[in-house]
This record gives structure tokens, sequence and C-alpha cells, in this order.
């Protein structure tokens, strides 16, 4: 992916033309999934010295900064900016393609939208407090300890059944790379989950439950970081043919 700066045949007089600035989609997924492995072993590494190890100043801050189960974390605002960071790809894949009038437009401004609503549940825990009101209501034990789980199962359904047409439509690379991410972060954020509860309405192992956080907040976050890659990827043709630059900055 290239992002033009300034061209020879775009430079102003007096202004010294560069090259285009490469952006490798590559190297940007690389960089966000080590970012991702490295919160959940921070997640690991202090969980287990704040119950197991040596108590050292500051060892409860480092815990509770980087505590995955929690909502206000590092690990937390990381996988909120990378579900924003997917729903601005996902928002400027469908202004370039209501530029160009394709029929998908709105199949990718949904997806913006549906990205932008995650990126704010994972912030605000939304799932967390419809899961505190039902829990109230029903009577719900083992897969369903956390019963957000319900109506995220339909919304994922709903979703998958929508964009049916969507995915038969789009690239072939595309579709695969989109379905990877879908199921690893469905299986992150619905079956994890689940498996969590269960072992959570069972036991009471704190060590083994943050090994379980770890691995549901890893899959979901290598799932976004792994879709930012294939968005930029399919977005880059897009730039080239609209022969997008960036002037420079000249506040007045």
């Amino acid at each position: 992916m290239a992002i033009r700066e300034e061209t020879k045949q775009g430079a102003r007089p007096g202004t010294q033309a560069t090259e285009p600035i490469g952006i490798s989609a590559t190297r940007v997924a690389g960089y966000l999934i080590a970012g991702s492995l490295g919160l959940i072993a921070a997640h690991l590494a202090f969980t287990w010295n704040y119950l197991h190890g040596i108590h050292f100043p500051g060892a409860i801050q480092l815990y509770v900064l980087f505590d995955a189960a929690e909502e206000v974390t590092i690990p937390t605002w990381y996988a909120s900016s990378l579900l924003l960071g997917a729903a601005l790809l996902f928002a400027a894949i469908a202004v370039f393609a209501a530029r160009e009038r394709q029929p998908l437009t709105r199949h990718w401004y949904g997806l913006a939208a549906i990205f932008l609503g995650l990126s704010i549940d994972e912030a605000a825990d939304a799932h967390g407090a419809i899961s505190y009101r039902m829990s109230d209501a029903l009577d719900v034990s083992g897969p369903l300890t956390y019963p957000w789980v319900i109506p995220g199962a339909i919304f994922t359904v709903a979703v998958a059944l929508a964009y049916l047409s969507f995915l038969r439509q789009i690239d072939p690379l595309l579709r695969r790379r989109l379905l990877i991410a879908g199921a690893l972060y469905v299986s992150g954020a619905l079956g994890m989950e689940m498996v969590q509860a269960t072992y959570d309405s069972m036991y009471a192992n704190e060590t083994f439950y943050a090994l379980l956080v770890g691995i549901e907040e890893g899959m979901e976050m290598i799932a976004i970081a792994y879709l930012i890659g294939a968005l930029l990827s399919h977005l880059a043709p897009m730039l080239r043919r609209l022969g997008l630059r960036i002037q420079p900055f000249e506040p007045r």
C-alpha cells in the first residue's frame, strides 16, 4: 500500500518532491498482533505475580492496569482502539465504493457502523451491563452464566445471514480473510466466553481463569489485527486509482 505525500508533478515551485510513503499491510498487522501478544503476556505475568509472586512496590497497580478481565485497563483500551481502526477502514472503503457507485456501498457502511458499535461496547462494557440485567431476570448457569452471550449470538447470526450475499460478491481473497477474522473473533468473544462462564460457575482457581481470559482477549485482538491488515491490503488499489495525495501541513 502506498500513500503519495507529494509527487514530482504535484510539487509546488520551490519545494522538493518526495517519494511515495510505503505502508506494508503485513507489517502493520504484524505489529498489532505483537502488541496484542505483549499485552496478554503482561496480563498473565502481573496476574500470576499478584496471586502467587513477589509483592514489589507497584505490583498491585500493574496488575490493575493490565488485568484483561476488567474493563478500565490498557488491554481494553487497545482492543477498543483496534475495533475503532477497523471501523475507520471499513468507512474509508465505503466512501471509495460510494464514489465509484459500487453496489456494495451500504454493506461497507454497515460494517463500519457495526465495528464502531463494537468499539464503544468494548470501552463502555455495555454487554456487561446487559449481563447483569439478564442475570437478575433469568436463572442461568454453566455456559450461560454470562447471559449477554444469548443476544450476542442472535446478533452474530443475524449479521451473518444479512451479509451472505455480500460475501458471495466480494473478492475471494478478501472473503477468505474476512471469514478467518470473523471466525477467530466470534470463537473468542462468544465461544471462550462460554468456556469461562462454565469454569467460573464451577471452580474458583483464579490463575486458570486468568489464563482463559487471556486466551479469549488474545483471540479477539489478533482477529481484529489480522482484519486490519486485510482491509489495508484491500484499500491500497483504491488509493492508487484515486491518485490520493496528502498536501503539506501549512497553518496560516
